[in-house]
């Protein structure tokens, strides 16, 4: 991770979201939410969008490297 890049749980705290809240606005279960954020299960591309909207945050400052492998680029959920 470089400098400049926070993981997606760092962005959720820094926008004052508790994992609840930002699971209800993604659509998801707080323990798969909390799943992502631990990188132990990949999210879907819709999720990440979704939850980098909420925290107000671009998609080049949260870490979504192939080697976190947390990243799905497809619209199958999980």
């Amino acid at each position: 991770m470089s400098p400049r890049e926070i993981s997606l749980r760092t962005a959720r705290l820094l926008s004052g979201y508790t994992l609840k809240e930002a699971a209800a606005h993604a659509g998801i279960s707080v323990s798969v939410l909390s799943e992502f954020e631990k990188k132990s299960w990949e999210t879907t591309l819709n999720v990440a969008i979704s939850l980098l909207e909420l925290y107000q945050v671009s998609v080049d400052v949260v870490n979504f490297s192939e080697k976190s492998n947390n990243l799905k680029r497809n619209s199958q959920a999980i």
